[in-house]
């Protein structure tokens, strides 16, 4: 069994960007960052206290211009610089409770994300969820080419990222 949290922080800040040398506007966003953080131990903890903990992050860009902080002065305060940035932060920060962080997605839109999969682990389950992608690529090429009908409409399984973890847990052994 895989036990996870899923733990959710909104940042409400501005910033601005530099492309090929142009400065933009400064601009707000209400940025969401998703941590999926697994359990390392058998045992409930209490989640507040590392939700607390990933809040005080945030907590001293909350309503500033980014560019304004560090390291975001001397980077460019991109999603992705952001995102990747908070990775290490939140990383330390929930390895005292007995998680792991294993992904962490940041969002400056409801329909743009930014991900960032952590350990080796994470990196075989993006590998077998790419190739299931690219089995289902090749079915549904089959598909297309044959006459439709109801009975002959690709349907889309969904990966089951446990059963995947399972299989990578048991190869250990």
């Amino acid at each position: 069994m895989v036990r996870y949290y899923r733990l959710k922080n909104y940042l409400n800040a501005s910033h601005f960007v530099i492309f090929n040398g142009i400065k933009g506007e400064v601009h707000p966003h209400t940025w969401e960052f998703s941590a999926l953080l697994y359990s390392t131990g058998n045992e409930i903890t209490k989640f507040t206290d590392t939700e607390k903990a990933i809040r005080s992050i945030f907590d001293p860009y909350q309503n500033r211009i980014i560019n304004d902080m560090r390291p975001f002065d001397e980077i460019v305060p991109s999603l992705e610089n952001i995102t990747e940035y908070f990775v290490g932060r939140i990383q330390e920060a929930v390895e005292p409770f007995g998680y792991r962080l294993v992904e962490f997605e940041g969002s400056e839109t409801p329909v743009r994300t930014y991900g960032v999969l952590l350990g080796d682990r994470n990196m075989s389950v993006m590998k077998q969820t790419k190739r299931l992608d690219q089995k289902e690529q090749t079915e549904t090429k089959v598909h297309e080419e044959t006459p439709k009908c109801e009975e002959n409409t690709p349907k889309r399984e969904a990966v089951d990222v446990s059963k995947i973890l399972d299989r990578l847990d048991r190869g250990k052994r």
